[in-house]
């Protein structure tokens, strides 16, 4: 790690950072305010590339990564901003696909930095630090086409200050209502936000109460709708552990592809990304043949065969849902568990999903100050009639729950994309998928 880096990272973790604040009582609130004076100080850097913004409950990192192999093989320079990271802070910022370097990730929070001055610490939080470097590190390196995930809601996201040419809208579901409303309307309009006038707004799948704040935005901004079930629909045509099939049809045409990633929910979120990329004019034998080529870790990602062993990120409950009807569809339960779950997330209803192909649960610590006790975790999942058992190691949770699925068997692991990079870590970079 280098000198420069390595400062840039103290002054990031001497700021406020909403995601490991383990009480969340204290924490300040929402606005675009600091933010906004920000870029106007670095003479608006996130105005110098055409953007993609994506905000909804699940599915917005395969989305961001399929619209990001897209552009990329349709001949554009791209960067990406995706929350939070596995391993390593630089994969929060991407260009063509790869972490930013070390010094360039530096000199874009040491221009942040330089433009806040010596302000008190909650004047500009951790995410709008990182945001804004990224929008100005984008800039520097001279992008065509930037791909920018929301980190919370749509509102107040530090994220929400960009002007979209797109504005992808994934499914939304109940999380983070300590924040976004307890509500899925309050949600969905809150999410909605980051549609705004001029752009073309991309809608998945939703459940009917989402829809009606969603369009209401749509209508008040003037926006472009390419709404799920109006103005494309899709079909899966087979799904396995290699990959799922898909034929979509869009404003009249049809286009098929294969999804190399795990999972049927997949192809829900390739179908927006298909749907972002033909409003943004790529032909479809592009959008096709970057589709197959689509990687992401931590995502139902498969890292040994013997137990089968499948790490993924799933960490609310309409994410626990897909997942669980993604172990049962493909032949997969009941699975061992390996669980660590984050405050304050709702994991009564994350285990009480999972517990329906459970063969039985190992909790783990995260190493966190959000983090569940694994023993408040367990005897939880007790009360649901599954067995469970707690190991602080991850490693060690991982090699108990081998043991206990056997060579045959499936391990599970989720709760939180901090324990996927951990396992990931434990696996180290080879995957066997």
């Amino acid at each position: 790690m280098g000198r420069k880096f390595s400062e840039a990272l103290e002054y990031l973790n001497s700021l406020y950072n909403f995601e490991k604040d383990a009480r969340r009582q204290s924490a300040p609130g929402f606005h675009l305010e600091a933010i906004s004076y920000v870029l106007r100080d670095l003479n608006e850097p996130h105005r110098d590339y055409r953007v993609v913004h994506i905000a909804g409950t699940k599915g917005k990192g395969s989305v961001a990564a399929m619209i990001t192999a897209i552009l990329r093989r349709a001949g554009m320079r791209v960067g990406t901003y995706t929350s939070p990271h596995l391993i390593d802070l630089r994969e929060r910022i991407r260009i063509d696909g790869a972490p930013v370097d070390e010094d360039l990730f530096a000199e874009g929070v040491f221009a942040v930095r330089k433009v806040i001055g010596p302000r008190p610490r909650e004047y500009a939080t951790f995410f709008e630090v990182l945001t804004a470097a990224a929008l100005w590190i984008f800039s520097r390196a001279g992008v065509d086409a930037a791909v920018i995930e929301a980190g919370l809601g749509g509102r107040y996201d530090a994220t929400n200050v960009v002007l979209p040419e797109v504005a992808v809208l994934t499914r939304i579901g109940l999380d983070h209502t300590e924040r976004l409303g307890n509500t899925i309307p309050k949600i969905a309009g809150d999410k909605a936000q980051i549609i705004k006038p001029g752009c073309v707004a991309v809608v998945a799948p939703q459940v009917e109460e989402s829809m009606p704040p969603i369009e209401a935005q749509i209508a008040r901004t003037g926006a472009k709708g390419l709404l799920f079930g109006r103005d494309f629909t899709f079909r899966v045509v087979e799904s396995s552990l290699e990959g799922t099939r898909v034929v979509q049809r869009i404003n009249g045409e049809e286009i098929e592809y294969f999804v190399p990633l795990v999972g049927r929910f997949q192809a829900e979120n390739a179908s927006v990304s298909v749907a972002a990329a033909r409003t943004l004019g790529v032909p479809k034998d592009v959008i096709a043949k970057s589709i197959a080529e689509t990687h992401l870790r931590g995502r139902m990602e498969i890292v040994s065969r013997r137990p089968l062993v499948i790490v993924d990120g799933a960490h609310n409950p309409p994410a626990a849902e897909a997942t669980a009807s993604e172990i049962v569809s493909l032949g997969l339960a009941p699975a061992v568990f390996v669980v660590g779950i984050n405050r304050p997330k709702d994991y009564k209803n994350m285990l009480s999903i999972w517990a329906r192909t459970a063969k039985a649960f190992v909790f783990t610590d995260l190493d966190n100050p959000r983090a569940y006790p694994p023993q408040v975790l367990a005897d939880f999942a007790k009360g649901l009639g599954v067995a469970a058992q707690t190991i602080p190691d991850p490693a060690e949770a991982l090699k108990r729950a081998e043991q206990i699925a056997g060579p045959r068997g499936t391990v599970f692991v989720a709760g939180s994309l901090y324990l996927a990079g951990k396992m990931l870590q434990i696996f180290g970079s080879k995957t066997f998928a």
